[in-house]
């Protein structure tokens, strides 16, 4: 496995874990990758750029 940059963007294979009737249930592998935030982003960070996205979005008028 390589190891991500710290401070890029990179893709990655997950599982996801679910509940169901709040019991813990199995881990589903997804079938395509996932875009992670880079390694050194703090939650604030994430929030920001998320925050940035989501505010590009609405002013072109782009949201689904």
């Amino acid at each position: 496995m390589i190891k991500p940059v710290d401070d890029m963007p990179f893709d990655a294979w997950i599982s996801v874990r679910y509940c169901i009737q709040g019991r813990l249930g199995q881990s589903v592998d997804k079938e395509a990758k996932s875009t992670m935030f880079p390694l050194n982003w703090g939650i604030t960070r994430v929030k920001q750029e998320i925050a940035l996205v989501y505010d590009k979005m609405i002013k072109t008028n782009s949201l689904g």
